[in-house]
């Protein structure tokens, strides 16, 4: 656990929203306020899974500490496998 700033004692979350115009990432006290960020980059096109993880790395290396992730994007997932992505290159 991590303490926050304010002297609050819990996990901070690293949160990503994966966009087809921007990758943007924040860290969230356990109350859910905004500590960090909000940061973003432009969405790589096409938006290969390599490109878009080095997006998503370099905002993460910008936040600072974190002890879990969430990641929200538009699509579908089934049983841990991303079945479609919009905004994300589907011509792998």
């Amino acid at each position: 656990m991590t303490r926050t700033g304010d002297g609050a004692q819990g996990p901070l979350t690293l949160v990503f929203d994966i966009g087809g115009s921007h990758l943007k990432a924040g860290i969230l006290s356990p109350a859910g306020v905004m500590l960090q960020g909000p940061s973003a980059v432009v969405t790589p096109h096409p938006a290969k899974p390599e490109d878009v993880v080095a997006g998503l790395l370099g905002l993460a290396k910008q936040l600072g500490p974190h002890d879990r992730i969430s990641i929200g994007f538009p699509g579908v997932v089934r049983a841990d496998y991303v079945v479609t992505a919009p905004n994300l290159d589907t011509d792998l």
